[in-house]
């Protein structure tokens, strides 16, 4: 049986070590070319750039500068005018509802062994209320219509991957949630709309080079655009 967690919020993605790479395995998934000329516009999310750490935007900074010489034009814009915080606490509201709904008839029968973590949140998705799941779903389509705004063809988004380097393996809980919760902030986009982004490295940070990333995101249907810029930034060696 194949179960589908989220059936409107789940996301599927690729690691690789090189562009090229990452470019091979989504000509065979999408079965279409990569294109020779690259998209014109590019959109910095002042927002999501805005709430990530001071570190990570002096990090990215360099990888933003060579990222925008590919563009012909580059403009500032809010990604979420009405806040980045609505589209998350949107997502962490159809998510999980759409987890339970999925998963609940096979807990009620066979009752299975789960980390504290994951009955916790489970529990938690049964308790939210259709009040609250009917308000998510109108953020989430004002949210979809906004990227379509924003992204026509010819036009790719940045933001930071996550609001802070990559946090250490081993901590507690307590703490854990508090990041989850602020990393959703800057990854909801993509299981709230449904873009496509591919993620960069951009640079490390602290004693512990610990990385941060720089997300390109483009509108639906236009996977290849990222992976074109992708190459491109790849070819310049940064």
């Amino acid at each position: 049986m194949e179960w589908s967690a989220g059936t409107t919020s789940d996301t599927a993605g690729w690691f690789s070590r090189s562009a090229k790479t990452l470019a091979r395995v989504s000509q065979i998934l999408y079965k279409a070319d990569i294109p020779e000329r690259l998209p014109k516009r590019l959109l910095i999310a002042h927002d999501a750039f805005a709430f990530s750490d001071d570190t990570v935007q002096a990090a990215l900074a360099p990888k933003l500068k060579r990222l925008s010489e590919l563009f012909d034009e580059v403009t500032e814009v809010d990604m979420a005018p009405d806040g980045l915080m609505q589209w998350s606490k949107a997502q962490r509201t159809i998510q999980p509802t759409e987890g339970w709904h999925t998963f609940n008839k096979w807990i009620d029968q066979h009752n299975p062994r789960m980390s504290y973590t994951v009955a916790r949140n489970l529990f938690l998705a049964s308790q939210i209320s259709q009040s609250d799941l009917d308000a998510a779903q109108l953020v989430k389509q004002q949210a979809i219509t906004r990227m379509k705004t924003l992204l026509p063809h010819g036009t790719l988004l940045c933001l930071p991957t996550t609001p802070f380097c990559a946090p250490k393996v081993g901590l507690p809980v307590h703490q854990t949630d508090h990041l989850r919760t602020q990393i959703s902030v800057l990854c909801c986009h993509g299981g709230l709309t449904g873009v496509p982004q591919v993620s960069i490295p951009g640079d490390t940070v602290g004693e512990d080079h610990a990385p941060v990333g720089l997300s390109i995101v483009a509108g639906h249907n236009y996977d290849t655009d990222l992976l074109a810029v992708a190459l491109a930034l790849e070819s310049k060696h940064v």
